[in-house]
C-alpha cells in the first residue's frame, strides 16, 4: 500500500486473508523489488519465515510470474496464493466512509482505476488539496500520481507545486535542440513531437475546457519523457542501478498503460541527444524492450535509433542475449540495425571493435550445452581451461594483437555467431579481424564455427591476400593455442584466400589434416568414402552391411558406376530376407522404412527382379492392416500404380469393398483411403467401368479431378456413345461430361445431347462442363446455343469462366455488349487468345476497361482498396512467436479470391500457399478478420474481382500494346502517377505482367518496370496464387539484349542464398537464350583476383551447361591458383553428372517396353531428380510422346512424389554456398532478407 488510511488498509488485509488468524503480527513485504537479485529474496523470505515462527503472518505481494516461475520453486512454502484487485463494492464504501455522498460517487463512477488503493489515495489527496471532484478523469488521476511522484525531486528552477511548469521548462529546453535538428532521426518514427512538444512548451498539459480540466494525454506522455531523462541526467550508477532508478519512477511499468509511452518517448531523446550518457540511454532501451504493452512501431524507432550508437546497441545485445526467453522479432531488429551500421564502417570504427570482442567470446563447456555432451565436451573444457584459466582477457601473443575473452555466461557465446551474421553481409577486408578471432576461438573451444568464418573470408570481394599473410605470421605467435589448433586455422586461412602465392603452404596444410584425422581414425563403418574409394569400401570384411548400403545408394543413380559383383550377391542375399510387412505401418518412419529408402534405389538398379518381388509383396499385405497401418500403406502403395498385377488389384479392391460401406459415415481419415484406393482402381479399369464407378462415389464427385489423370482416350464416337448413355439421370450427368471434357477428340453428335440436357436442367457445376464441352464443339453448333445462354444469378467460377470464353470467341454482337456480359479477369487471361475479325475490336473496348481501372486505382474516387490491418497482441510461441489470427475459409467466395493478397494485408509474408498460410493463424481475432475480409470482398465486387485476381496473360497485354493506338502511353503515364503517389501496390498484378510481356519482346520499358517493382519491393502474384515471381524472373533471363539487362541479372545472382539459387539463375538464363553472356561472365569471374568471383564463376560456368572436359579444362587453365577451390569444382561437377543422370534415366523410362524396368527407372531418376527435372522431361515428351511401356507419366512419376524427390536433393544442394557447407544452427553467411532472396526454383 502506499497510503497509511487505516480505513483502506484493514478492510483489504482482510479480504486477502478471507480467513480469522492467530497470527499475533503480520510482516508485509509489499511490491518485491523484482530487479533485485532473486537469490536475495529467497534468502530473505526463508530467514524472515525461520525466525518469525507461527505466531507472525507474512503477507507477500509481487508480479504474479516473480512468485510462481521464480521465488516459489526455490521456497518449501505452504503459501496461500491470492489474486489481487481493487476494492469490490462494500470495501468501497468502508473506505469511503467519511467523504461526502457526490465524491463518493464521482470516484467509482471513475471505474477500475479508482478502486485500485494507491490511486485511491490519490485522488482523495487532490480533494483534501482543494481540487473539485467534477474536474476528475481517470487521466487527471494518473496526472495526479505522477506529480505526487515529481514531490520527491526538490531542484527544479520553479516551485515545487508547480508541476505543470516543471514539464514546460523541461519542454522548451528540449525542443530548442530539436528545432535545431539534432534530432531529425526521431521524427521518422515520432512525427509529432514537435508538435507536441511546441504546444507543451507553451501551453501545457491541462487544457480548460468549460469549467473544467482537459488532459492532453500526447503532452503528458512527452512531459513525463523529459521529466524522466532530467531525472537520469545527473545520476550516477551503472545501467542495472540506472534501471533500478527507472523502475521507482515508473513503478507500474507492465499495467499502467502510460508507462510503455513514456519510456518509448525518454528512449527515443536520451538516444538522438549525443550528450546523453550511454549508460543512460541503454538502461532506457532495456526498460522500453521489457515493456509488455510497447507498440511494434515504437520497438523499431527505438532500436533504429539505438543502431546509430554502436556501443548502446551493442549494450542493449549483450544485456538481451545473455537470457532466455527474449524475443526473437526484438534480436531481428538489433541484427539488421548493426547490419546497417556495418554496411559502411571504416576499419578503426567503433562497431568493428564491438563484434571484435564479441568474436573473441569463448567458455568453458564451449557450444555443448549440457554438460553430458561425452568426450568432446571434455576435451573443450580443458582446451578453454589451458587458455584462460579465469574469466577475463587474455593476451595470446606478447604485442596484444590478439585477445581472448573468457565469459562467464555461456549464452553470451550467441554474441559471437552475431557478429558472423553481420560481417557476412559487409565488407570482408574492414572485418577482417572479427573473421579471424572467430577462428581463434573456435580452435580454443572446438566448435563448429570455422567453416563459416572460412565461407566469409572465401567470399571476399576483394583481395585478401595481405591480410592472410599476416594473419598466418600471428598465428606462428599464439603462445597458449596447441599445434593442432594452429595447424587447423591455418588451413582454413589458405583454402579462404584461394592464391597462387599460398598453393605450396596449403598442400601441406591438408597433409597434416589428413594425418591427423588418420591418427585419430574413427573407424571405417563412420567413414563417408568417395566415388573412388567406395569400391574397396564394400569389399571391406570389418565394415557392417548397413553402413554399406547406405554409402552404395549414393551413387544408385550413376550409371556410369560399377558396383562389385560380391556386393551385389550381397545385397541380392539381404533384399530376398527383406520382409515388407514391417514398410509404412505408422506415420512415422520405422526402421524398416529407414533401410528401405536405401534399399529401394540399389534394387532398382541392380536387382529389379527383387524390387519388382518386394513392391507386389509390400501391396498385398494390405489383407493384414488395419486402422493407421492401412493410412499409411495407401500413401506409399499409390505410387506403384504401375506394378500392379491382377492379384495385387484383387487384394486392394476387397479392402476397398469393405471401406466403402464404412467411409462415408466414418472419420475423414478413413474416406482418405477410400478416395486413394479407388484413384489406384481406376487405373486398371476399362472406360465404362472407370465411369460406373464415378457414378457411385456419389457426395464424393467434388474430387473428379483427381483422377482425370486416369481417363483413358476414347478414339471411335461408338465407344464414347457407350459413355454418354451411362448418364441416365441429370444428376449423374458431372462424371459423364468430366469424362468426355478429357478427351482429345469429343465427338459432336455423342455429346451435344448431353450438353443440352445440362443447361436445361443439370446443377452448376455440370453446367460449368457443359460450357467447357460445348467450347470444343464446331462452331456451328456453338452459334444456335450462344443466343439462350444465360448464367445463374450466382454463378461458379467454371460457369462465370467458359461462358465468358465462348462469348469472346463466338458472340457476334458488339466488343462493348460481349465485354458487358463477360467476367474480366477471364478476359484478361484468354482475350489474346481469340481468332478473328473481332479481336481488334474486343481489345480495344477491353483496353478502355483496363484504363479505367487503373485510373480508379491511381486516384481513387472513394477510399483506397481495404488493406486487412488486423493487430493480435497475444503469440502463438509454439509457432515460433507468430502472431496472428483466424480464418474461416468456407467463408470465402470462391469467386472473388483473396489468396493473391490476404497476406499483403495482413502484414505477413508471403508463404509457399494456402497450407502455410491457414496454419499460421490462432483463434484470438476471428471476428476482426472475418468482418474484414467481408467489407474487402463485398467492395471488391463492386470494383469487379479482376481487379485483385486477374492473371494478365503476354498474349492478352500483347493484343492490346499492338492493336490499341495511344495505350502504351496512356498506361506509362499512369504507372508513373501512381509511383508518386505512391499507389504502385494497388496495380501491382498489372505492373508485374505487362513488365514480364515487354521484356518478353525485348522492350527496354519492361527493364524500367523491373527496376520499379524492385525498388518499390512490389510483391509478384498472379491468379490462384501461381508462381508469377518465377515467370517474371523467366522473361527477364529471356530480355535479348544482355549489355542493358546484365546489371539485374547480376543483382540477383548476388542474392542467392547458395548455390541452388545461383545454379537455377544459370537456368533461367539459358532457357531465356543468354548462354553467351553466361559463358562469358564465367570467364571474367574465373579470372578474377578476389576468391568470391573465382568460386562464383565456376559455378556460372557449370550452370551454364559446360561439359566435364571444358570445367576440367577451365580448372587447369587455373593453375595453382585453383588451390584452395576444390570444393566449389566439387559442387560444379556434381551438378554436371546430375544433368546427364538425369538424361540417361528420363531416356530409360520413355524407352522401355517393361513397365517394372521404367518404373525402377522412374526411381532412380527421383533419386536424383534436380530443378531441371521439368525442362529435361518436357523435351522427352516432346521427342518420345508416352512412354513405350504403356503407363502413363502420372503413374510412373506421381506428381507428389516428384516433388518430394526434388525438394530432398534441393534441401542437400542449399546446404552449400560457394563449395562451403552451411554449419547446423547457424545464420550467418546465409541470413538474407526475403525481399532480397534470389530466384524461386520452379518446384
Amino acid at each position: 500500500m502506499q497510503t497509511s488510511e487505516e480505513d483502506i488498509f484493514f478492510p483489504k488485509i482482510r479480504r486477502w486473508l478471507g480467513i480469522t488468524s492467530d497470527a499475533c503480527g503480520i510482516i508485509v513485504l509489499d511490491g518485491i523489488n523484482e530487479r533485485h537479485d532473486i537469490t536475495f529474496w529467497t534468502d530473505y523470505i526463508a530467514n524472515i519465515v525461520a525466525e518469525a515462527g507461527p505466531q507472525i503472518l507474512l503477507v507477500i505481494t509481487c508480479r504474479a510470474d516473480t512468485w510462481r516461475k521464480q521465488l516459489k520453486p526455490r521456497l518449501n512454502l505452504q503459501a496461500t496464493e491470492v489474486d489481487l484487485s481493487g476494492f469490490n463494492e462494500q470495501e468501497f464504501a468502508v473506505a469511503m466512509q467519511s467523504q461526502p455522498r457526490e465524491i463518493v460517487e464521482k470516484l467509482w463512477a471513475l471505474g477500475p482505476v479508482a478502486r485500485k488503493p494507491r490511486y485511491l489515495a490519490d485522488a482523495l489527496a487532490y480533494l483534501r488539496q482543494g481540487g473539485h471532484a467534477n474536474e476528475l478523469t481517470v487521466e487527471m488521476l494518473q496526472y495526479h500520481a505522477w506529480k505526487n511522484l515529481y514531490r520527491r525531486r526538490m531542484d527544479y528552477p520553479v516551485a515545487p507545486d508547480e508541476f505543470e511548469s516543471v514539464l514546460r521548462h523541461l519542454a522548451k529546453e528540449m525542443s530548442r535542440r530539436v528545432t535545431s535538428g539534432e534530432l531529425k532521426d526521431l521524427l521518422a518514427f515520432n512525427p509529432h513531437v514537435l508538435e507536441a512538444l511546441s504546444e507543451l512548451a507553451s501551453g501545457g498539459v491541462l487544457r480548460q475546457e468549460g469549467t473544467a480540466l482537459v488532459l492532453e494525454r500526447p503532452y503528458l506522455v512527452e512531459g513525463l519523457g523529459l521529466l524522466l531523462i532530467d531525472t537520469l541526467a545527473l545520476a550516477a550508477g551503472t545501467v542495472t542501478e540506472l534501471r533500478q532508478q527507472i523502475g521507482v519512477f515508473l513503478h507500474d511499468t507492465q499495467r499502467n498503460p502510460l508507462t510503455a509511452e513514456i519510456c518509448a518517448s525518454a528512449s527515443y531523446k536520451a538516444l538522438a541527444d549525443d550528450k546523453m550518457r550511454e549508460e543512460v540511454a541503454v538502461a532506457l532501451t532495456l526498460e522500453f524492450l521489457d515493456c509488455q504493452n510497447a507498440q511494434q512501431t515504437s520497438v523499431q524507432g527505438v532500436i533504429a535509433l539505438a543502431s546509430k550508437r554502436p556501443h548502446v546497441i551493442a549494450q542493449v545485445a549483450e544485456e538481451l542475449w545473455a537470457v532466455p526467453g527474449s524475443d526473437s522479432a526484438i534480436e531481428h531488429m538489433i541484427l539488421d540495425g548493426l547490419i546497417q551500421i556495418a554496411k559502411n564502417a571504416s576499419s578503426g570504427s567503433a562497431i568493428v571493435n564491438v563484434l571484435a570482442r564479441w568474436s573473441s567470446f569463448i567458455h568453458e563447456h564451449g557450444e555443448f550445452y549440457r554438460r553430458d555432451a561425452g568426450e568432446l565436451a571434455a576435451r573443450s573444457s580443458a582446451s578453454v581451461h589451458a587458455t584462460a584459466p579465469t574469466f577475463g582477457r587474455v593476451q595470446l601473443t606478447e604485442d596484444g594483437s590478439v585477445i581472448l575473452t573468457r565469459v562467464e555466461n555461456q549464452r553470451l557465446l550467441r554474441l559471437a555467431r552475431l557478429a558472423l551474421a553481420v560481417i557476412s553481409l559487409a565488407d570482408r577486408e574492414t572485418f577482417f579481424q572479427i573473421a579471424f578471432n572467430s577462428l581463434i576461438a573456435d580452435s580454443v573451444m572446438l566448435t563448429s564455427r570455422s567453416n563459416v568464418s572460412g565461407w566469409i573470408l572465401g567470399s571476399s570481394r576483394s583481395v585478401l591476400t595481405q591480410q592472410v599473410g599476416a594473419a598466418l605470421r600471428r598465428v606462428d605467435m599464439l603462445t597458449l593455442v596447441s599445434a593442432d589448433g594452429k595447424r587447423r586455422i591455418k588451413r582454413v586461412l589458405l583454402e579462404s584466400a584461394a592464391a597462387a602465392e599460398y598453393a605450396v603452404q596449403l598442400r601441406s596444410a591438408r597433409e597434416e589434416a589428413e594425418e591427423t584425422l588418420r591418427r585419430d581414425g574413427l573407424g571405417l563403418n563412420y567413414m563417408n568414402p568417395t566415388r573412388e574409394e567406395l569400391p574397396s569400401f564394400l569389399m571391406e570384411a570389418d565394415v557392417g552391411f548397413w553402413a554399406k548400403m547406405e554409402a552404395a545408394s549414393k551413387y544408385a543413380s550413376d550409371p556410369m558406376f560399377e558396383y562389385p559383383i560380391d556386393f551385389v550377391s550381397e545385397l541380392r542375399a539381404h533384399a530376398q530376407k527383406f520382409s515388407t510387412v514391417g514398410l509404412h505401418i505408422t506415420r512415422g518412419q520405422t526402421s524398416e522404412d529407414h533401410e528401405w529408402t536405401f534399399l529401394e534405389p540399389l534394387l532398382c538398379r541392380l536387382c529389379r527382379d527383387v524390387y519388382a518381388s518386394k513392391v507386389r509383396d509390400f501391396i498385398r499385405t494390405i489383407d493384414q492392416r488395419q486402422d493407421e497401418a492401412i493410412y499409411s500403406w495407401v500413401f506409399a502403395a499409390n505410387s506403384y500404380v504401375s506394378l500392379l498385377g491382377s492379384t495385387e488389384v484383387e487384394s486392394i479392391r476387397q479392402t476397398w469393398e469393405r471401406i466403402i460401406t464404412t467411409a462415408s459415415n466414418d472419420t475423414d481419415e478413413l474416406r482418405t483411403v477410400e478416395f486413394f484406393m479407388f484413384g489406384m482402381l481406376l487405373a486398371t479399369m476399362e472406360p465404362q467401368d472407370q465411369v460406373k464407378e464415378l457414378l457411385r462415389r456419389g457426395e464424393s464427385r467434388a474430387h473428379l479431378e483427381s483422377f482425370a489423370n486416369e481417363f483413358q482416350q476414347l478414339r471411335s464416337a461408338e465407344a464414347q456413345q457407350k459413355i454418354a448413355c451411362l448418364a441416365e439421370a441429370d444428376d449423374q450427368l458431372l462424371p459423364v461430361l468430366w469424362y468426355a471434357v478429357e478427351q482429345e477428340e469429343p465427338s459432336s453428335t455423342v455429346w451435344l445431347p448431353l450438353i443440352d440436357r445440362s443447361l436445361d436442367n443439370g446443377e452448376n457445376v455440370a453446367r460449368g462442363f457443359a460450357l467447357r464441352l460445348l467450347f470444343q464443339m464446331p462452331e456451328k453448333e456453338v452459334l444456335c446455343r450462344l443466343s439462350s445462354l444465360q448464367l445463374p444469378e450466382k454463378p461458379t467460377h467454371v460457369e462465370s469462366h467458359w461462358y465468358t470464353r465462348l462469348l469472346l470467341q463466338h458472340s457476334p454482337d458488339t466488343a462493348r455488349l460481349i465485354l458487358d456480359r463477360c467476367d474480366l479477369a477471364t478476359c484478361a487471361e484468354v482475350l489474346g487468345t481469340v481468332t478473328g475479325e473481332r479481336l481488334e475490336g474486343l481489345v480495344t473496348a477491353f483496353a478502355g476497361y483496363v484504363i479505367a481501372w487503373l485510373r480508379l486505382q491511381v486516384d481513387p474516387h472513394e477510399p483506397p482498396s481495404p488493406e486487412l490491418r488486423v493487430t493480435v497482441q497475444a503469440q502463438a510461441p509454439g509457432r515460433g512467436g507468430l502472431a496472428t489470427v483466424s480464418v474461416d475459409w468456407s467463408q470465402i467466395d470462391s469467386t472473388v479470391s483473396f489468396r493473391s493478397e490476404l497476406s499483403t494485408w495482413g502484414g505477413l509474408d508471403q508463404g509457399d500457399g494456402l497450407g502455410t498460410l491457414k496454419d499460421s493463424f490462432s483463434d484470438r481475432r476471428f471476428t476482426d478478420l472475418q468482418n474484414a475480409l467481408r467489407e474487402a470482398m463485398k467492395l471488391a465486387e463492386e470494383r469487379g474481382n479482376w481487379a485483385y485476381t486477374a492473371y494478365w496473360s503476354d498474349s492478352t497485354l500483347v493484343a492490346m500494346l499492338d492493336k490499341v493506338h495511344g495505350f502504351r502511353t496512356e498506361v506509362q503515364l499512369l504507372i508513373e502517377e501512381a509511383k508518386n503517389r505512391k499507389r504502385l501496390r494497388s496495380i501491382g498484378s498489372f505492373v508485374s505482367a505487362l513488365a514480364r510481356t515487354l521484356l518478353r519482346s525485348g522492350d527496354s520499358m519492361g527493364l524500367e518496370l523491373m527496376r520499379l517493382i524492385r525498388t518499390e519491393d512490389i510483391v509478384v502474384r498472379s491468379i490462384d496464387n501461381q508462381a508469377g515471381g518465377d515467370e517474371l524472373d523467366a522473361a527477364l533471363s529471356s530480355y535479348p539484349r544482355p549489355d542493358e539487362a546484365c546489371d539485374l541479372w547480376l543483382e540477383r545472382i548476388d542474392a542467392s542464398k547458395s548455390d541452388a539459387y545461383v545454379l537455377a539463375n544459370c537456368e533461367l538464363l539459358i532457357q531465356g537464350g543468354n548462354v553467351e553472356w553466361l559463358l562469358g561472365q564465367a570467364a571474367r569471374e574465373i579470372n578474377s583476383d578476389a576468391p568470391y568471383f573465382r568460386r562464383r564463376g565456376l559455378l556460372l560456368l557449370a550452370g551454364a551447361g559446360c561439359s566435364r572436359a571444358e570445367l576440367d579444362t577451365a580448372v587447369l587453365e587455373l593453375g595453382d591458383g585453383g588451390t584452395g577451390l576444390e570444393n566449389v569444382v566439387q559442387t560444379a561437377e556434381n551438378y554436371i553428372l546430375r544433368l546427364s543422370q538425369m538424361r540417361h534415366w528420363i531416356s530409360a523410362m520413355m524407352l522401355t517396353n517393361d513397365s517394372s524396368e521404367a518404373k525402377c527407372a522412374a526411381i532412380l531418376l527421383m533419386h536424383c531428380a534436380d530443378s531441371r527435372f521439368w525442362p529435361l522431361l518436357v523435351e522427352a515428351v516432346n521427342q518420345h510422346e508416352r512412354p513405350r511401356c504403356g503407363a502413363t507419366l502420372t503413374q510412373l512419376l506421381p506428381l507428389d512424389d516428384v516433388k518430394k524427390a526434388i525438394k530432398a536433393t534441393l534441401k542437400q544442394r542449399d546446404k552449400i554456398l560457394l563449395g562451403y557447407r552451411k554449419a547446423e544452427n547457424d545464420a550467418a553467411p546465409w541470413l538474407k532478407s526475403q525481399s532480397m532472396a534470389s530466384a524461386r526454383l520452379p518446384i
